[in-house]
């Protein structure tokens, strides 16, 4: 056995069988998942920077760099000792990976199937198994969880064992379609930065616009001379196409150059023999590794944008919820009933029912332009000026013309809003006022049914309208119902409109019922003209009752 095998080095198992040989030629030798140290060990259970051995005259000195799991020699837990032949490393609790410290001869004890890859690279035939065995560390290693950055530089390391390139950059299409640097390292595993990310462009968009990888080995050859190539005096370039993954059957064949999300390249001034088919194999199996890793991470980064997406619309839900009158005392003189239902998680509707210092009511209702998050903001707006506006005891008129100046004033956007509101005193006296908003209907007892119309511009449209208002009287038993253009705009199935015909006669005929049960109605007939399908707007119902009845009902 030469002098060379005897001497100072660690072998090293991470997968069972297979083993590889390093040479403790440095002190401070350092072990860890960070691709900074000397030995790079990639299972969960090492930390970043996990131990170090160091030479001290003739012993050499282990020493824990304050691990997460822990050091332990021979199965006993250490923080530093000196090594001796044939001891055993382990990291935290796991059998692998292992490491065995040799200063003689191997150990006698070898198992017939075991595989030393100390010397793998001596024969084209040891360089393969050598690929394999670090084709099958890369495998164990997508499924931990490590960091995505970690994975992808022990891809790149791997990448540059596997063909003896000095270089190897990782590039991947951004939202634009733009090549972007991702990634890069050199044979020494020392991370590269972007300012470092100078290639051959040229073979880069032949491969990512074909979606061919590219082997181009200088001997003799037919490597093109671009300008970049003979700048960086490149010998060798490989480029390998990272293909989008499929699922099932695509509904609409895509071009090639849309398929592929970037590429994998490696380059050297250096001319590299060529490499057997299956280094070329493995090549191929870690571009689509880093493929299904890359389009993993993106998946996940989706789904949690998504779920925190889904929490803020949650908490905004709920939020508008509490801006929505909960009507929970009797009341002297009226009962009221009111819902709303956004066709997506939050409206643009409102709905809105208080008591004012002179001992009337105030009752609106309002539909911003738009749906979701944005109609969702301007209503809350409207609705806070509407409360702080009608508790100064100015007239209705007045009132919506101050709020519309302000929107057509602040907005600058093509976002309106149309409001109806409303005063009701105890003896039966409505004055109301409306801009742009559907007109409500009164139903009477004795079966008629009338629209309460008045004009006004919608707010936020033109600056300093003036708004018209009306008055009438109801009596005992009226229904005023207050609705938005979500129920009269519903479409059925082959068009046809809900109209304000239709709820008119709906709520004649359900004029008696409790106002809860005619809310639930006018639902029901909605969703049944609709088909049952998604609602395409937001429908808010405000329905009231005048007279002595105390029955009441909030949803």
């Amino acid at each position: 056995m030469s002098n060379e095998i005897h001497q100072p080095r660690l072998k090293v198992c991470e997968s069972p069988g297979v083993f590889r040989t390093v040479l403790l030629e440095k002190s401070p030798l350092t072990i860890g998942r960070h691709g900074s140290c000397d030995l790079r060990l990639t299972d969960p259970c090492v930390s970043r920077h996990h131990a170090e051995i160091s030479k001290e005259e003739d012993q050499f000195k282990l020493v824990d760099l304050q691990s997460k799991s822990g050091t332990l020699v021979n199965g006993s837990k250490v923080s530093s000792c000196i090594l001796h032949h044939a001891d055993r490393i382990y990291f935290g609790k796991s059998e692998l990976p292992q490491i065995t410290f040799l200063v003689g001869p191997d150990e006698p004890q070898r198992s017939t199937q075991e595989i030393d890859t100390s010397s793998l690279f001596v024969s084209m035939a040891g360089g393969d198994l050598m690929n394999v065995a670090r084709l099958l560390e890369s495998a164990r290693v997508f499924g931990t969880g490590l960091p995505l950055d970690d994975i992808l530089d022990l891809v790149l390391d791997i990448a540059i064992e596997v063909t003896r390139a000095e270089r190897a950059f990782l590039v991947l299409r951004d939202n634009s379609g733009n090549l972007q640097f991702k990634r890069g390292r050199d044979k020494t595993k020392e991370s590269l930065k972007s300012e470092q990310f100078k290639i051959s462009n040229t073979i880069l968009r032949q491969v990512v616009t074909t979606g061919q990888k590219a082997v181009l080995l200088d001997s003799g050859s037919n490597l093109p001379e671009t300008d970049s190539i003979l700048e960086l005096d490149l010998r060798t370039i490989v480029c390998l196409p990272l293909r989008r993954l499929e699922i099932g059957e695509p509904s609409v064949p895509s071009r090639e150059e849309d398929s592929v999300i970037g590429a994998l390249y490696l380059d050297s001034r250096s001319h590299i023999e060529p490499f057997s088919k299956i280094g070329e194999g493995i090549l191929d199996s870690l571009a689509g590794d880093v493929t299904a890793v890359i389009e993993n991470a993106r998946l996940l980064r989706a789904a949690r944008e998504k779920e925190k997406m889904e929490n803020e619309l949650s908490t905004a839900y709920e939020i508008q919820n509490i801006l929505l009158p909960t009507i929970d005392k009797r009341l002297e003189f009226f009962e009221a009933f009111g819902c709303t239902n956004p066709s997506r998680y939050i409206s643009g509707d409102f709905y809105d029912l208080f008591p004012l210092p002179n001992g009337n009511f105030a009752i609106a209702i309002a539909d911003v332009t738009g749906k979701g998050v944005p109609a969702a903001i301007l209503s809350s707006m409207i609705q806070g000026m509407l409360y702080a506006e009608a508790n100064q005891q100015k007239s209705a008129a007045d009132m919506m013309k101050k709020i519309n100046t302000y929107l057509f004033r602040r907005l600058h956007t093509e976002r309106f809003a149309t409001l109806f509101f409303a005063e009701l005193n105890p003896n039966g006296e409505l004055s109301f006022v409306n801009a742009g908003h559907n007109p409500p209907f009164r139903v009477t007892q004795n079966g008629h049914c009338e629209e309460l119309a008045t004009s006004g511009l919608l707010l936020g449209a033109m600056d300093t309208f003036q708004y018209e208002e009306k008055t009438i009287t109801l009596v005992s038993g009226d229904v005023v119902c207050l609705f938005t253009d979500g129920i009269t705009e519903a479409k059925a199935p082959d068009g046809d409109f809900f109209g304000e015909e239709r709820l008119g006669q709906l709520l004649l005929n359900n004029r008696q019922k409790p106002l809860k049960e005619i809310g639930d109605e006018i639902l029901r007939a909605v969703d049944e003209h609709s088909g049952g399908g998604p609602r395409m707007d937001d429908i808010t119902i405000l329905l009231l009752r005048f007279g002595t009845q105390t029955s009441l009902y909030a949803s």
